[in-house]
């Protein structure tokens, strides 16, 4: 359960319990309390508006004022659940607040004293290796620094570095290290999104992006790691600065191949691992305190389990480090090759490649070009088997599972062993990751996804190889239309989520000369479900005005379909004036088309608009012909929506009785059609009659069961699932 979610829950405990004359306190006595409507207090609540940080202080106030609650630490657990600061000393000097007590609760902020720090740094399968010093400097850097950026060239290790040092501080930091990976994003707006989903936070309708970040972050100790930053420096560096700048408590490690260029930052330079210099002649016991050797001789061992540093074979493990500059991820790559060949081999074989740098272009970096001659050695030592599905594996940009391996890299019917074969023998020879999910998934560091993508990018393949990712991506999201409203949304909602940056990548790549096509707007409307469950608002609302505003098509389904999801969307951000717009055109084009069911969508739709903008007789005519029409095409989830939007319209006209007849029927076929988002408003909306109807007990069952569907489905406030 998110935030608002648990600040909810916890302030409609607390109101239910007070008594006001021969009654029991309501949500619309609470927001009389504070100067709001019931329906307006209701629609913060879930999010449909802002809940302020004053509306949050108000309904403090109230509930202290109403003896709800007693002591200062139920105080401030309610304003820590929602980020505000507490109230200041003179506050709590002024009435009500002068009523509570100073001693602890043993409620939300008893539960927060032994919560323990969090993070979402992954768990590695191999060691740490050589920077132990390095750790330590950065550790103690970070002490007395907001932000710290790790520079230097690809390969150095700067990523492993800045995790390694994440695990290190993270019980310097209560509210966590957050680690937030941009290698994969091509959009420079998606950075703040992108930090937003990492620490949880749903995007709230009507409030900039980076004002949500800010009211999240301020007062809160906690470390962002921003990995990767050097293809979207400006708007990283702005990001960083504004968050900076308001968030006091706030720290930043990033890594970049070049600075951020944001007052107050500190750079580190990571070098190439130390190495012994050149002719100078060590026992094995000397050579193992060079970082650089120690790197080799652990992955070497991992690769052939019985490798040992000797007399015979330090030579050669020395010139292979030495001709690698000591860069960690060439170190890897060659070690990894021992599990097919000698030590000998590969020191033969890095020989020539390298001696290509001295006549490489003379403005790029030593390091970076001894960086990528290592990886074109691993590419060039690869079978042409390998060597196709290593370029195709570059184009994902979330990485994949073998599912889509197969799909996008296996060239004709049957390949499918050879394709896994190749995959075993990409992550045998450290070119391609693997992680502990079910299924696995498979992925790229970002130094070698670039290289495999040059090479893509020159192969005879790359047109069809483009064109399968493409359809893949196409039809994923076809398919995951079909099980957004069923039993199966919450797994498919996963689903498109550990995948959206490779939806994001299709989207782009649908773009012809900046406009976007069909297919752009194929999978737009496909995905406007769950850009909408998990609050990718502004995101999806963007995809789906370039499409609409730029492709002409002669399907008029899709156009509907799109124009349903940019609708909803910009309800739920509460552009009415563009959702309105959106709606109309729907209605026009379904009933042009003469289809039904789109005809009986949109009409309900804009009778939703209608109520939310409080013209109920207009909302009540749409509703009503959406739901006759509905009864008519015998459309069981159709009629149980109709059902659920006139219901709400009624509820907000006070008519409790004959709303809550209409949602036991909405209720009863939700679920029979397994339909956990119909359920969430179904839920929420009966127990708002309950309340009314003055069955408190009812009430909470049902607003409790509503909560638990929305938490399973992902969609905190559970705030948007009547829209759709």
């Amino acid at each position: 359960m998110d935030n608002l979610s648990q600040f909810r829950a916890r302030i409609h405990e607390l109101y239910r319990n007070v008594t006001l004359g021969d009654r029991r306190a309501t949500q619309a006595d609470l927001g009389a309390e504070i100067g709001l409507s019931r329906t307006e207090l209701n629609r913060r609540l879930h999010g449909s508006s802002h809940l302020t940080e004053r509306d949050v202080r108000a309904i403090v106030r109230g509930l202290a004022e109403w003896g709800a609650i007693s002591t200062q630490a139920e105080a401030t657990a309610l304003l820590d659940l929602l980020a505000y600061p507490p109230f200041a000393a003179a506050e709590w000097q002024a009435s009500p607040l002068d009523r509570l007590t100073h001693s602890a609760s043993t409620g939300l902020s008893a539960e927060r004293k032994v919560e323990q720090p969090s993070h979402n740094l992954p768990s590695l399968l191999t060691s740490f290796v050589g920077r132990e010093r390095e750790v330590d400097a950065v550790v103690q850097l970070l002490a007395g620094q907001r932000l710290l950026t790790l520079t230097g060239a690809g390969g150095t290790g700067k990523t492993r570095l800045a995790l390694e040092v994440g695990r290190r501080v993270v019980h310097r930091y209560p509210a966590g290290v957050w680690l937030i990976e941009l290698g994969s994003l091509s959009d420079p707006a998606l950075i703040q999104p992108t930090i937003a989903m990492t620490l949880g936070l749903r995007e709230q309708p009507g409030q900039p992006l980076i004002d949500q970040l800010r009211e999240y972050l301020q007062g809160r100790a906690l470390l962002l790691v921003l990995d990767n930053c050097e293809h979207l420096i400006e708007a990283v560096a702005s990001s960083a600065y504004h968050l900076l700048t308001t968030c006091p408590s706030l720290s930043v490690l990033a890594t970049s191949r070049e600075p951020l260029q944001v007052a107050g930052e500190r750079v580190w330079s990571v070098l190439p691992m130390l190495l012994p210099t050149a002719n100078r002649v060590l026992d094995s016991r000397q050579l193992r305190r060079y970082p650089a050797i120690r790197l080799f001789i652990e992955r070497a061992t991992t690769a052939q389990p019985d490798f040992q540093l000797r007399t015979d074979n330090a030579s050669s493990v020395v010139a292979i480090c030495q001709r690698l500059d000591g860069l960690p991820l060439a170190i890897e790559l060659a070690a990894a090759r021992l599990r097919l060949q000698s030590l000998t081999q590969i020191e033969s074989q890095l020989a020539a490649p390298l001696q290509m740098l001295t006549s490489g272009p003379r403005s790029a970096p030593d390091r970076h070009r001894t960086l990528q001659a290592a990886i074109a050695w691993s590419y060039n030592l690869l079978s042409a088997d390998e060597q196709t599905v290593f370029r195709c594996l570059g184009l994902f940009a979330a990485g994949c599972d073998l599912r889509a391996a197969v799909a996008v890299c296996a060239r004709q019917q049957g390949s499918t062993p050879v394709l896994q074969a190749a995959i075993e023998q990409l992550v045998t020879k450290s070119l391609l990751l693997h992680d502990n999910s079910t299924p696995l998934r498979y992925t790229m560091l970002a130094t070698i996804r670039a290289y495999a993508l040059i090479q893509l990018d020159l192969s005879a393949d790359a047109p069809a190889t483009y064109q399968r990712y493409i359809a893949y991506y196409l039809a994923l999201a076809a398919e995951a239309e079909a099980h957004l409203r069923g039993g199966e949304q919450v797994a498919w909602l996963d689903r498109l989520e550990a995948d959206h940056d490779n939806l994001r990548a299709v989207l782009q790549l649908t773009l012809v000369a900046g406009r976007a096509t069909v297919s752009t707007l194929q999978l737009a409307a496909s995905l406007w479900r769950f850009w909408l469950h998990h609050s990718h608002l502004s995101e999806g609302s963007r995809w789906l005005a370039l499409a609409l505003g730029n492709v002409s098509t002669a399907d008029p389904l899709l156009r509907i379909r799109a124009l349903s999801g940019a609708a909803s969307l910009a309800t739920v951000q509460g552009d009415y004036a563009v959702a309105q717009q959106y709606a109309a055109e729907s209605l026009t084009l379904a009933e042009a088309s003469n289809d039904r069911p789109a005809t009986a969508k949109a009409r309900a739709r804009l009778g939703t608009l209608a109520a939310m903008q409080g013209d109920y007789p207009a909302a009540r005519r749409y509703q009503e012909a959406a739901l006759s029409l509905e009864r008519t095409l015998g459309d069981e989830r159709g009629i149980a929506y109709a059902l659920s939007q006139l219901s709400a319209t009624l509820l907000m006209q006070e008519q409790w009785q004959a709303a809550r007849e209409l949602l036991q029927e909405s209720l009863t076929i939700s679920e029979a059609q397994h339909d956990t988002a119909g359920l969430i408003a179904t839920y929420n909306n009966l127990g708002w009659s309950a309340i009314k109807l003055g069955d408190h007990v009812l009430a909470r069952r049902w607003e409790t069961a509503g909560l638990g569907f929305a938490y399973r489905l992902g969609d905190g406030e559970g705030l948007i699932i009547g829209l759709e």
